[in-house]
């Protein structure tokens, strides 16, 4: 996941500030992206410094998640400036994947995702957050028959799992 601390001094005058964040318990410090000289200690992040009027600075880095797919987490980073008040605003995200599925065949046939997304005949291409799992369905007309999946996927298991971890293209014969 790529977590973000948005730090905002929205006053007309500059003004030493500190940063904490204690990250959740589901997130794990990775790597920086973006610091302006922050450092984690025992799972916080901590910044000091000045913080110039009317400027955002914004802390990027990577991060582990250990929490189920669609669970909220509740997480509280402060700001404290020593002449005026500022907010500070934490928010992660999940890596997304493209999920791109055709259609092989002389059937008028069509593609299903459980999540919204993919429903071949009208939208072949669909994004989806990283670990989340995904069942297509083919679905043949009457007239003929289901015989496989290739590309990202193979075999002939219908309808098929997958978890997205990758981008992928999948084409249902």
């Amino acid at each position: 996941v790529t977590y973000t601390l948005i730090l905002s001094n929205a006053g007309a005058i500059s003004d030493t500030a500190t940063l904490t964040d204690a990250l959740p318990a589901q997130i794990g410090f990775g790597a920086w992206v973006e610091n302006h000289g922050a450092t984690v200690v025992n799972n916080t992040v901590q910044w000091q410094g000045v913080i110039t009027d009317s400027t955002t600075l914004t802390f990027t880095f990577t991060a582990t998640y250990t929490y189920g797919i669609g669970l909220p987490i509740t997480n509280t980073a402060t700001f404290s400036g020593s002449v005026q008040a500022g907010s500070a605003e934490a928010s992660f995200a999940l890596k997304q994947y493209t999920l791109n599925v055709g259609r092989r065949g002389t059937g008028a046939g069509s593609v299903t995702s459980t999540l919204a997304g993919i429903n071949c005949g009208g939208t072949c291409s669909a994004n989806f957050e990283g670990g989340r799992p995904i069942t297509l369905t083919a679905t043949p007309p009457i007239s003929s028959t289901f015989t496989g999946w290739s590309g990202a996927a193979g075999g002939i298991t219908n309808p098929l799992l997958l978890t997205m971890t990758t981008n992928k293209a999948i084409t249902a014969t």
